[in-house]
């Protein structure tokens, strides 16, 4: 079920939060060849998107328009 309907729920996601204002940072894959995940401040996960601090205003838009 995640693998199947992830992709229309990222991009559900990614809708609500376009209109929104809020801007996402989607993680590079293969990840640069200096990048070294255990001195970054915030660790990459290949299926997480960064909405740059505004993690609150994404759920405040989950919670509005789930």
């Amino acid at each position: 079920m995640w693998a199947e309907r992830s992709g229309t729920t990222a991009d559900w996601l990614m809708d609500m939060t376009d209109a929104a204002g809020l801007e996402v940072n989607i993680m590079q894959f293969p990840p640069p060849a200096l990048f070294d995940n255990s001195k970054e401040y915030y660790p990459e996960y290949l299926t997480a998107h960064n909405y740059l601090g505004r993690e609150q205003r994404v759920v405040k838009y989950l919670l509005d328009n789930g």
